[in-house]
């Protein structure tokens, strides 16, 4: 027998979404079949750290392509976190423990996706351990560090399950989407025209080639998942129908589910930007991501499925799902605009975890009488 997927789903992370789950099924027979399994997967690890033979990209800093210093290669500490980790040990941990177990998780999957792309089969025997040993995720696509474990999620929400799980969401996103073009691009045009867009790069670290820019209208607050927090408009002269248009938005958000928008930005993808495979830090927001211009269908490519960028019209995306860009040189710029919301459900569940990637912060519990949250 062998340990390793079939060549054909190495090819540029194109791979069929039933070929995938054939590999995954594989490697957990394998790993169940053999005691020895995820000794030996850690052993794989551990060599091709010492090889020190990463795929290398240029360095970067803020506004060019590549992987900064500080983030290239794996930390060994990550690796050895999640090698020393039991079954029993997980069990004992609280909420911290955890997310940074994960978070070790993540660092390791990430270099393993970017930077030892031909050796995909450990990082699938690698999830088969964290998923079914460990306990620590649920599934192999979402790799987070923050993991709500009661929240409904896919890559792609599709239309009709948004309209039949979150109908006010649906109204919301409908209404949205009549004010695309007439208000959120005739702005950004606009701005563009009179030389105030105030355009800037997209941090590096994830995307490896090419140009990434953004225009952020909107900010909330992305790490305190509370019914109370306030949404800002950055921009509210320049984008100042824009910004009506997002507070309508987030104020149907709240009044259906209490909690509204993270934030919201232009994002824009250049020709020849490929953004390597990740994932977001948390599965307790969702994204809408509504077409502005998309001229050569440049895709969003998610381990199943790809969704093509349509002029026009938003799509409900769960990025805590791994995913990857690869826009190719002929390729003409993307642009959408990108509304970060919390998760319909997280507020009905009852708690969040109001945590960075860094495990840094606290629990949230709703529904108390006497105060908003307390630590968990």
């Amino acid at each position: 027998s062998s340990n390793h997927c079939p060549q054909h789903l190495l090819d540029d992370m194109r791979f069929p979404a039933m070929s995938w789950l054939l590999c995954h099924a594989l490697l957990a027979s394998l790993a169940a079949g053999d005691g020895g399994r995820a000794r030996s997967v850690f052993d794989e690890l551990w060599e091709l750290y010492e090889a020190k033979n990463d795929t290398m990209w240029p360095p970067a800093d803020v506004g060019h392509a590549g992987i900064p210093p500080e983030l290239a290669g794996v930390n060994p500490e990550d690796l050895q976190a999640v090698h020393a980790a039991t079954p029993e040990a997980v069990k004992k941990m609280g909420m911290k423990a955890k997310c940074k177990l994960r978070n070790s998780l993540h660092g390791v999957i990430e270099w393993l996706a970017s930077h030892q792309m031909e050796h995909m089969d450990l990082r699938f025997a690698l999830m088969d351990h964290a998923i079914n040993e460990l306990g620590l995720l649920k599934d192999p696509r979402q790799w987070v560090p923050v993991f709500h474990e009661g929240l409904y999620g896919e890559p792609w929400i599709r239309r009709d399950q948004v309209k039949s799980r979150w109908p006010a969401l649906a109204d919301a996103v409908a209404n949205l989407e009549k004010q695309l073009f007439p208000i959120f691009n005739h702005e950004l045009e606009s701005n563009r025209a009179a030389g105030t867009l105030d355009e800037r790069p997209q941090a590096a670290g994830i995307y490896l080639t090419g140009y990434w820019t953004q225009k952020f209208l909107a900010a909330g607050y992305p790490n305190e998942p509370r019914a109370s927090a306030k949404m800002v408009c950055l921009d509210p002269e320049t984008f100042n129908k824009s910004c009506t248009a997002l507070k309508e938005f987030d104020k149907a958000m709240k009044a259906a589910y209490k909690l509204g928008l993270q934030t919201t930005r232009f994002s824009i993808i250049h020709p020849g930007t490929k953004v390597t495979l990740h994932t977001q830090e948390s599965n307790q927001r969702l994204k809408l991501h509504c077409g502005i211009k998309n001229p050569d269908g440049l895709k969003l490519r998610f381990t199943d499925v790809n969704l093509t960028w349509q002029d026009g019209v938003c799509e409900v995306i769960d990025d805590s799902f791994e995913h990857a860009i690869d826009s190719t040189p002929e390729q003409r710029a993307r642009t959408i605009l990108e509304v970060r919301f919390w998760h319909p459900d997280l507020y009905a569940s009852g708690y969040a975890y109001a945590m960075t990637a860094q495990c840094e912060g606290q629990g949230v519990r709703y529904r108390q009488s006497s105060k908003e949250s307390a630590e968990l």
